[in-house]
């Protein structure tokens, strides 16, 4: 089931990637989850961008040490935007964490995914995209850092 997001968002948009994320850093440098928070909320009718999330979770304690956020915070804004968990995989995805995934998907949710965009270094190399749909094992995302499926 392919979820169809109403905006798709870069956080390297100039009209605010160089606006401070939180206290430090900038949107384009690091504002991936909240752009993806941006997609997901016009998802749910909510009429958002990463510089109007960034704004309001600068303002509403949404974030701590500066930039991180605070899973939920959105929350107390759209109390239909609740935060549901989270499933760590240091490892490959094992066949019930795929099929975890695809019912979400199936159930009209997108996924919040972290990935390791350079997964040949030995460290995480963090990166937030959005699960909009998949084919067999592979998960088709939605990519904050230049808005592409």
């Amino acid at each position: 089931m392919k979820l169809i997001l109403p905006k798709k968002y870069s956080q390297n948009n100039p009209l605010w990637k160089n606006k401070v994320l939180g206290t430090q850093g900038t949107i384009g440098q690091y504002g991936c989850l909240i752009s993806c928070i941006a997609m997901v909320s016009t998802y749910f009718g909510h009429d958002e961008n990463p510089d109007s999330i960034n704004t309001y979770l600068t303002t509403n304690n949404g974030y701590v040490n500066g930039n991180l956020y605070i899973w939920n915070a959105i929350t107390k804004k759209y109390p239909d935007m609740v935060y549901q968990g989270i499933v760590r995989t240091p490892d490959t995805l094992i066949k019930t964490q795929m099929d975890a995934i695809r019912s979400i998907i199936d159930q009209g949710f997108p996924i919040f995914l972290k990935i390791d965009v350079i997964p040949s270094t030995s460290k995480l190399d963090e990166h937030w995209v959005i699960g909009t749909d998949y084919d067999g094992d592979d998960i088709i995302i939605q990519d904050p850092w230049d808005g592409a499926e």
